[in-house]
């Protein structure tokens, strides 16, 4: 695989074959000579092809991705309005402005039935003639053509979802888009900068592209047919004539409104590296009668610098000189690599290379980079490294087995510090996924997993390697099932709340309790919090969820009171995720206002981690909750980033000490920490909640040390609301008996 010898591109038969029928005919040798000069020409303008192929492909993926991102967050911004039975444009407008700024769109609006949209920027614009209007009171999901915004400043395209009423289309979202953003996520480099991709409907009208790079939009040009589709074509290749120039595209349909993508590039780029040599032959044909040996020298020079600039600019990497994610490409497909055995595909990384390009400078950042290929050179000779884009490097690593790929890995890393220490960088840590070639089907697939690998550990303290296996991959599709299914649970009631009392640990009554999330699917699968919790405090996703989880309570805080049973506090997790995404305390208040809740009845917990560069916010969060009379709880106390400052400078009712200090309680050590702990806190008249108590021992230890409440399986596990309520009733079987103790 070391680059020692060219790749065959260009098949070296037909240079012998002419320069022989030069030697024996005249006639024949400028036949041969002409005919191997378009062949050259055709066989350059194939490989232009298949790298057309490739970038098309990579476009198309990119704006599949980002309109399916923007359908799903359309559709649970339409599912949440239809859910609080928001219709009014006033009561959404306020909200919608809010989405527009955080996910980049131009405006937002809200088109009622009469047509009309009313938009955050405060216009009222009559669309009802308009088809994608049209089409999206007739249920579907739909994007409109280019066009210009109502200012005339700038091109976009109009997101629209249907919200509905009693199984009707009352209104539609619209959230327009700058077209100049789809161009941008269109500009993928090829081609040294001369490749473009755009947009176009049927018709051949342009729906988004790269207008800044002087691509399609707004040039008069032809392309389409009015029953077939692209004409010229061979395939989904094409040829067209725009402005006296001519082009070599490719096309594919996107799957949707009857759009397609184009990636095109001039045909004078493919010209620009056959001319000389295709020159030269033009030239040298009226000679070639009477100078047949100066001819075959020159053709054959001429031939040498050709393949050698081709395979340069093809295979070389600009910034390390050394090869390309492209020549392995090649490589992997022309001797058959995958599923090969002692060989592993490597892909690393920089983590968070934006962040050193913003404080030290791209030209740092680019030192960086070569750092990585530096290192890698020097201590794993044998092995070959390839620049794929960026910061990322792709690498095939030879091993006997997995001890000494792991020694590689090592010794590559060490060898990266090493660099940085050098050159005085500061911290830069690098994340490295592996998969052995005997576990994929394809440089594509091998590549995938590998990348799913280093995704695992991206970012981590302690780890900067991961080798593939098929837990990564099972991990990776059950987080894509509860992706998809998450709006499809909430419809069907599938999460659930249950119940943990926290108790006195003074009388032995229970005091209060903690609302937990449980997600029980129809077949009866329970989907462990561990499994959920993560993907949607990742994804966004637990915003949605920790508001439907506090509905819950809430309506099963009124149901007990019809009942007769008493009331004790309930406390709900909030998300660190709500320090940044404002809009929790507003729906407290409206579910508190719909279910008759009292401040004294509910109470809220948040994780010791929520802290880490949030003081303000949090803070924020806090004195909004505590104007409305709510107590909020330190979740999780000890397990993370809080410190003596913090219990000073935040304004926390309650700390709950993190059942990992509970489990080492008996220890000498522990124990003088945990007490050192609650007495700290009652100084500073902090309630105390003590997790995870699973033993009397531990129980009798705390309420010693002056801890008030405990939580934990000693004294009852999460409980169903039925079997909560059951529990309230036995040990408060009076109505209206109240509990003086804090929880």
């Amino acid at each position: 695989m070391k680059r020692k010898k060219k790749l065959k591109l260009f098949d070296t038969k037909y240079l012998l074959v002419s320069v022989g029928a030069v030697a024996v005919m005249v006639a024949l040798s400028v036949t041969m000579t002409v005919r191997y000069s378009v062949q050259m020409r055709e066989l350059f303008r194939k490989e232009v092809q298949t790298n057309l192929a490739y970038v098309s492909t990579q476009n198309k993926d990119a704006l599949q991705n980002m309109l399916n991102s923007q359908e799903n967050f359309l559709a649970a911004l339409a599912a949440g309005f239809e859910e609080q039975e928001l219709y009014e444009p006033e009561q959404l407008l306020g909200r919608l402005s809010r989405y527009a700024k955080s996910y980049g769109f131009y405006n937002m609006g809200v088109v009622t039935r009469d047509g009309v949209c009313h938009t955050t920027l405060g216009e009222h614009l009559p669309l009802e003639d308009e088809d994608y209007v049209k089409r999206g009171f007739a249920g579907e999901f739909t994007i409109s053509d280019m066009r210009r915004s109502e200012d005339g400043k700038d091109y976009i395209n109009i997101f629209t979802m249907p919200v509905y009423r009693d199984g009707q289309v009352e209104m539609l979202l619209t959230a327009p888009y700058r077209s100049s953003q789809f161009a941008r996520m269109l500009d993928i480099p090829s081609f040294d900068g001369g490749g473009h991709s755009m947009v176009v409907d049927r018709t051949g009208a342009a729906i988004a592209g790269d207008e800044e790079n002087g691509g399609l939009v707004g040039v008069e040009y032809e392309l389409w047919t009015d029953t077939v589709g692209p004409s010229n074509t061979t395939g989904n290749y094409f040829q067209m004539e725009m402005d006296g120039a001519e082009y070599l595209g490719y096309v594919e349909e996107l799957g949707l409104n009857n759009w397609y993508l184009v990636t095109y590039i001039g045909q004078d780029y493919v010209d620009s590296a056959t001319g000389a040599f295709t020159d030269h032959v033009s030239r040298n044909v009226a000679l070639i009668l009477g100078v047949v040996a100066l001819f075959c020298v020159f053709f054959s020079v001429y031939y040498r610098v050709y393949s050698g600039r081709t395979e340069k600019m093809l295979f070389e990497d600009s910034l390390t000189g050394d090869c390309n994610f492209e020549y392995l490409r090649v490589c992997f497909r022309e001797r058959n690599l995958a599923g090969q055995e002692g060989l592993a595909l490597l892909v690393m990384d920089v983590d968070k290379l934006k962040l050193i390009n913003m404080l030290y400078g791209m030209q740092t950042g680019d030192e960086v980079i070569l750092l990585m290929h530096t290192a890698f050179k020097r201590v794993l000779q044998e092995d070959e490294i390839y620049r794929r884009h960026a910061d990322e490097y792709v690498a095939l690593l030879h091993y006997k087995d997995e001890a000494q790929l792991r020694d590689k890995l090592n010794a590559l890393h060490e060898a990266i510090q090493q660099e940085v220490s050098s050159r005085q960088f500061g911290s830069v840590s690098v994340s490295m996924g592996v998969c052995p070639l005997n576990q994929g089907t394809s440089l594509r697939n091998i590549y995938g997993k590998a990348v799913l690998a280093k995704n695992e550990i991206k970012d981590a303290t302690n780890r900067y390697y991961c080798i593939f296996d098929e837990q990564i991959q099972e991990k990776f599709l059950q987080r894509g099932r509860i992706e998809t299914t998450f709006e499809q649970a909430v419809r069907n009631d599938e999460f659930q709340v249950w119940y943990q009392p926290k108790y006195s640990l003074q009388t032995g009554r229970i005091v209060g309790a903690e609302a937990l999330v449980r997600w029980k699917k129809p077949t009866g699968e329970m989907v462990s919090p561990a499994n959920f919790i993560p993907v949607f405090e990742e994804n966004g996703q637990i915003i949605r969820l920790d508001e439907h989880v506090l509905e819950i309570v809430c309506r099963d805080i009124r149901e007990m009171k019809q009942e007769g049973l008493p009331i004790l506090p309930v406390s709900v997790n909030l998300s660190r995720m709500h320090l940044h995404h404002p809009g929790i305390v507003q729906r407290l208040d409206q579910l508190a206002g719909e279910y008759r809740i009292q401040a004294g009845e509910l109470a809220f917990e948040i994780t010791e981690s929520a802290m880490l560069n949030a003081y303000n916010e949090l803070n924020t969060l806090l004195d909004q909750l505590h104007e409305r009379g709510y107590h909020v709880d330190m979740d999780d106390y000890g397990s993370g980033v809080s410190s003596l400052g913090t219990l000073a400078a935040i304004p926390f009712d309650t700390i709950k000490i993190d059942k990992s200090f509970v489990d080492h309680l008996g220890e000498a050590r522990m124990n003088v920490v945990v007490r050192s702990t609650v007495q700290m806190a009652l100084e500073l008249e902090l309630d105390i909640v003590a997790e995870g108590i699973e033993t009397r021992a531990q129980a009798d230890f705390l309420r010693e040390i002056g801890c008030r409440v405990g939580q934990g399986y000693y004294f009852s596990r999460p409980l169903p609301k039925d079997q909560y309520a059951k529990a309230l009733q036995e040990e408060c079987p009076q109505q209206g008996q109240a509990r003086t103790e804090k929880a």
